[in-house]
């Protein structure tokens, strides 16, 4: 029983030190239930003060324009512009084009047949040297691989002997369009 007492007279004294942090007026002698319901009531009120004003619905569906009501602010209408931007970017890399992928990698070149790229959602293991359908996304990808290729040095117009890395592109992409 005692037990009982002093868990609720811990939690009244947790409550007035609380109370007091919010700048709640209280008196000494107030009950658990009473200055819980003060608190409670303070919060409620904090949060309809902060919380935004919605004056009307807007309905939200999938269409290329998004319409910006003339009552939001400049942030929500960039943010809104961005949203819209980057769906039709999105469209636009995943339109599809024919192309020949090549590989331009000697050390591998006599042994591979298919190339492997991956751009997160969008992935692909793509035959090498024949016409395939890919989109604009992996085709850009592909186009920045890049490997390093050793190629002789030379210096005023004479070979020296030794080979410098160079970095060339990996694979060469040829529109069948």
């Amino acid at each position: 029983m005692e037990e009982l007492k002093e868990n609720t007279v811990n939690e009244l004294d947790e409550l007035k030190i609380e109370a007091k942090e919010l700048g709640l007026e209280f008196s000494a002698n107030i009950g658990k239930v009473k200055l819980q319901a003060k608190i409670d009531e303070f919060y409620a009120a904090s949060a309809e003060e902060s919380a935004p004003i919605i004056e009307e619905e807007v309905e939200v569906e999938e269409k290329d324009e998004i319409e910006i009501p003339a009552k939001m602010g400049k942030a929500e209408s960039a943010m809104m512009k961005f949203k819209r931007d980057s769906k039709k970017r999105q469209k636009d890399s995943l339109k599809t084009r024919v192309v020949i992928v090549s590989s331009m990698d000697i050390r591998e070149n006599l042994e591979t047949n298919t190339a492997v790229v991956d751009a997160g959602t969008v992935g692909r293991t793509i035959p090498l040297n024949e016409p395939v359908e890919l989109p604009l996304c992996l085709i850009e990808l592909l186009k920045g691989i890049q490997i390093t290729k050793p190629v002789k040095e030379i210096k005023n117009g004479q070979p020296t002997g030794n080979s410098i890395n160079k970095l060339i592109n990996k694979y060469v992409v040829a529109n069948q369009d």
